[in-house]
């Protein structure tokens, strides 16, 4: 972070992400989530999980602003090719189907983060890095939205998951918030 602060106190143009595990595990976790008998190979990623210091630094460097995105790295991979060691797993486990109730649940339902503070690096960071101008929604224009219901309780299971992949450390696991609906290029409607 503080490397970060001090290229863009020189005028160095410098942007930052995170891959959104590494908010969400450490080294800690690693042997942990293997229930004791060994590493889980769905917790194998490249750049490697850093130590709890470490996550607990990338954290706050979201929350203020000096890492701008949270990146999703979705990897899919067959169940043959994580059920190996540790060390010969290829890195990487799928994101996008619970990547937004995970980062929820949590940074916003823990109250550590508001919702914007999440909505920041997952939206208007990455758009800000690509220089890419935030659309601006005009009566009957297409949309892009998402419907997320932070109450719904779901188990991450194969038949749960939009994907047919299942290297996630979140599966058979319990998370609490759902995307409901995603609507893209459907025209707004004015309600009165």
């Amino acid at each position: 972070m503080a490397l970060l602060d001090q290229a863009r106190n020189q005028g160095l143009p410098i942007t930052a992400s995170v891959p959104w595990h590494h908010l969400l595990f450490s080294t800690a976790d690693i042997f942990a989530i293997g229930q004791g008998v060994g590493y889980d190979p769905n917790l194998r990623f490249d750049p490697p999980l850093g130590n709890p210091a470490d996550q607990r630094a990338l954290r706050q460097g979201v929350k203020d602003g000096v890492i701008e995105a949270i990146a999703l790295h979705h990897t899919p991979y067959t169940y043959e090719e994580k059920t190996v060691a540790f060390d010969d797993a290829p890195a990487g486990a799928i994101g996008l189907p619970m990547a937004w109730a995970a980062l929820w649940q949590a940074l916003v339902a823990s109250g550590e983060w508001s919702a914007l503070e999440l909505l920041r690096p997952l939206n208007l960071g990455p758009a800000g890095v690509l220089r890419v101008e935030p659309p601006r929604i005009a009566v009957g224009a297409a949309v892009e939205a998402v419907l997320f219901d932070p109450a719904v309780a779901w188990m991450v299971e194969g038949e749960t998951l939009r994907s047919p992949a299942r290297n996630t450390p979140f599966l058979h696991r319990a998370l609490r918030g759902s995307v409901m609906q995603v609507w893209k290029g459907q025209r707004t409607q004015v309600l009165n």
